[in-house]
């Protein structure tokens, strides 16, 4: 049976960023902890479109792999 952990989350927002400035390894990418990943579109709407991507990352406060094992 999986263990099921709870833990409060500490969310960082970096800021809009530009369709073209995703960070595509870094939002897909591996992590080596537990990590909460949000994003979404924001802006002006243009032309039927949201110009920038919001992401927030959030993490496990106090979260250690000692402690999920």
């Amino acid at each position: 049976m999986a263990r099921r952990l709870r833990a409060p989350l500490a969310a960082a927002l970096p800021g809009p960023l530009g369709k073209r400035a995703f960070p595509t390894a870094a939002v897909y990418g591996n992590t080596d902890h537990p990590e909460l990943r949000v994003i979404t579109c924001g802006g002006d709407l243009t032309d039927g479109h949201r110009p920038d991507d919001i992401i927030v990352c959030a993490d496990p406060v106090g979260w250690s792999a000692a402690a999920a094992q």
